[in-house]
């Protein structure tokens, strides 16, 4: 199937994994429920200057991001430069720079395991894929004038409240945004706004701001939850010639391209509901104003889906698409997904 975690495999295909360390280490500080488990809803820890303390290991907890930054925005409104239109239509897999070895740079840095080391006038934060680190200045610096192009650029903090803003310029032009390839320039200046909204969870909001290749900043949101009693594994790519042989002749690696058309709510009213994926475990379609969204179980964040007929919806963060389908009184029975080497079909629920 080609799907999200497609993609996923063959952009990490090249970190040789180490075997199990650090993988459960009971650590101190941590707050816990009766049965021993971190309590990650529990109060925002403080640092000894009041502020809350970003510190931790992070992975994400919404995946539609780290496909496609713009996992919620029909595709005709990418506000995309003609010139960056056409290089996001004509990337494939095999030339993503992570399957050569290169850093991933920012904000697809992100959609990784991180850790955040908070100290007195700078923020570090280490990247478990392909061993990279960043460090965000708090001491009051100002962004150099004319950088030298870097994959992470320059970035410097400052606190808002409770809320840790990072602005962040002097990029190379040599990554991409997300793993389906959307481009940027050299000219982009990243805005990031950190909020630890209790023990367990980091919401991070990052507005990409770049002329060279987009008609107006953009803004996408990166939910990060705590993995407590563990630490970074070591990842070291290797063997990116071999990867690369084996990637010849893969295609994109983003969904086929779709055009959305206007559904009268009423009608996407119709198809919200409960559908059974298997036994127990059942797949919740919401309504919106022009879209609708789908939550599967155990996973808090829904999935956005657009209509190209009205009753046939794609997804922008992966390659499938949903089709409902209506019994003899037109009232909506079923649910199918379907993808270029898959179908499952969903009962709905009464």
């Amino acid at each position: 199937m080609r799907s999200i975690f497609a993609v996923v495999a063959l952009g990490f295909a090249l970190i040789a994994p180490v075997h199990a360390q650090w993988l459960n280490v009971p650590k101190a500080g941590i707050p816990r429920m009766a049965d021993g488990r971190p309590d990650l809803n529990a109060a925002t820890p403080r640092a000894a200057d009041g502020r809350p303390d970003l510190s931790g290991v992070w992975e994400p907890a919404n995946f539609s991001f780290l496909q496609n930054i713009f996992a919620e925005t029909r595709p005709e409104d990418v506000p995309f430069q003609p010139w960056a239109a056409a290089a996001y239509d004509a990337r494939t897999v095999k030339d993503d720079p992570a399957n050569r070895c290169l850093p991933p740079g920012l904000p697809r840095a992100l959609n990784n395991r991180l850790k955040t080391i908070q100290a007195p006038g700078v923020v570090t934060i280490l990247y478990e894929a392909f061993t990279q680190y960043r460090q965000i200045f708090v001491d009051g610096r100002q962004l150099p004038i004319d950088p030298n192009p870097s994959w992470f650029g320059y970035s410097i903090g400052r606190w808002d409240g409770d809320d840790f803003i990072v602005e962040t310029m002097g990029f190379n032009d040599k990554t991409w945004l997300d793993f389906f390839g959307h481009p940027h320039t050299d000219r982009m200046h990243l805005t990031e706004r950190y909020r630890r909204r209790d023990f367990g969870h980091l919401d991070v909001q990052v507005t990409v701001d770049d002329p060279g290749a987009y008609t107006r900043p953009f803004s996408a949101s990166y939910p990060l939850v705590l993995t407590p009693d563990t630490d970074l594994l070591e990842t070291i790519c290797e063997n990116a010639e071999q990867i690369s042989q084996r990637l010849v002749g893969t295609d994109s690696p983003h969904p086929r391209p779709h055009h959305s058309v206007p559904v009268p709510p009423a009608t996407l009213a119709r198809y919200a509901g409960t559908y059974e994926l298997a036994p127990g475990r059942n797949v919740m379609v919401t309504a919106g104003d022009d879209r609708l969204t789908m939550q599967y179980p155990g996973n808090p964040n829904p999935l956005t889906m657009f209509a190209e007929a009205p009753d046939r919806f794609f997804f922008t963060s992966r390659d499938e698409f949903v089709e409902f389908q209506v019994g003899p009184d037109l009232s909506v029975t079923r649910l199918v997904i379907s993808g270029e080497t898959n179908r499952a079909v969903l009962r709905r629920i009464p």
